[in-house]
């Protein structure tokens, strides 16, 4: 490897915080399969450059670039695909052995592969059910009891017949109520437009490069090969450290089109496609749920396909995170809608995104109140 690119490598590696080996391969200066070969080669341990099952025990490991083989028969135990400080802890363990490896190396691409395929099941089942499991009240589905629904039920017949009921009386104070509910929404907007006004003192930025944490950005796509080049610029747009992204692109396993358009217009920054195992429900929430166990960043972004996202939104999130109490988790950009002139439709869809998310949430958020997420450019904080 010439020298002025091993020079590059560690500039960018000191400057951004990250290891020279993730500065390599993010940069794209060495392919991740040269890479890792001459990692098994010094090694002097074996690589393997095709499809190798690993045991599910051994997913809970993956993120340490470890998994164990699920077939000892070929006298190896573990499939190894380190990074960052695991290849150096990696090279000193092995320095230390004695005898014949127990290990052997792979790309860290054919290792998630490998991790995704261990238990396929489990993963959908994970996806659909496990906020649940964890805490009920998490989730929607369930929230509300058979009593609780058929009370409500209950309710709104009662108010909606009592408009139309012969007593004057209670027609009078169905409609007073109805409109107080109405009332309370007018003024709650009126307040937040007069919130919106004031002037949020800004997060003083990140001195250096070093200091912002590993970025996760997650899309969840079906049937969106057209955009795939486009997504792909987008991405590589972004002014943040290329080491520091981690994109995780979740399609569903019959969407071939969006997969070989992906890798035929892929972005520079590290990225991995994961194909979401079939399960239901087949909702943008479950295929998020797929990537989540797989995410390394401390911060993940959520965004849609069609999204062209502001270049330093991403730095400017790690900032507003940085300068943010713990129990700041989430933080909404501003959706715009960029073709507001092609027709009167488009024209009152940028009003409306123009009116909800430079005003009314701006209000709700200066009022501490509960605010509108848009589904696209959320930023969360993650328990790492």
């Amino acid at each position: 490897m010439p020298e002025q690119v091993l020079q590059f490598a560690a500039a960018t590696a000191r400057r951004q915080g990250v290891c020279a080996d993730e500065a390599l391969l993010a940069e794209g200066l060495v392919r991740e399969e040269v890479f890792y070969r001459a990692l098994a080669k010094h090694l002097n341990v074996e690589f393997i450059d095709s499809p190798v099952d690993v045991s599910a025990s051994g997913v809970a490991a993956a993120e340490c670039g470890y998994a164990r083989i699920r077939d000892p028969s070929s006298g190896y135990l573990w499939l190894f695909a380190p990074s960052g400080s695991g290849v150096f802890r990696l090279m000193s363990a092995r320095r230390a052995a004695r005898g014949r490896p127990l290990f052997v190396i792979t790309t860290r691409t054919r290792f998630l592969e490998a991790v995704r395929r261990a238990d396929p099941a489990s993963v959908a089942r994970n996806a659909a059910f496990l906020v649940e499991r964890v805490d009920r009240d998490l989730c929607a589905r369930g929230g509300l009891r058979l009593g609780q629904v058929g009370l409500l039920l209950v309710a709104l017949i009662g108010l909606a017949a009592s408009l139309y009921a012969p007593f004057f009386s209670l027609r009078l104070a169905s409609a007073l109520l109805l409109a107080g509910a109405f009332f309370c929404g007018v003024f709650l907007r009126l307040f937040a437009c007069a919130a919106s006004l004031q002037r949020c003192a800004d997060a003083e930025p990140l001195e250096s490069e070093a200091q912002l944490p590993i970025y996760t950005i997650v899309l969840a796509l079906y049937q969106e090969a057209a955009v795939a080049r486009q997504l792909a610029r987008a991405i590589d747009r972004f002014d943040y450290p290329r080491a520091k992204l981690d994109v995780k692109f979740v399609i569903e396993a019959d969407d071939e089109p969006t997969a070989a358009a992906l890798r035929s217009h892929p972005p520079h920054a590290p990225h991995e496609i994961v194909i979401a195992p079939e399960g239901a429900p087949r909702t943008k929430p479950r295929a998020l749920n797929v990537a989540m166990p797989l995410a390394r960043g401390s911060l993940v972004a959520v965004f849609d396909a069609e999204d062209l996202p502001e270049p330093r939104q991403l730095r400017r999130a790690a900032t507003l995170f940085a300068a943010s109490p713990p129990s700041v988790a989430c933080l909404q950009a501003s959706l715009v809608i960029d073709n507001g002139g092609l027709n009167w439709m488009t024209a009152m869809f940028a009003l409306e995104y123009a009116a909800l998310f430079d005003v009314y949430n701006k209000g709700l958020a200066a009022m501490g109140m509960p605010l509108f997420l848009g589904g696209t450019s959320n930023h969360f904080r993650g328990i790492m």
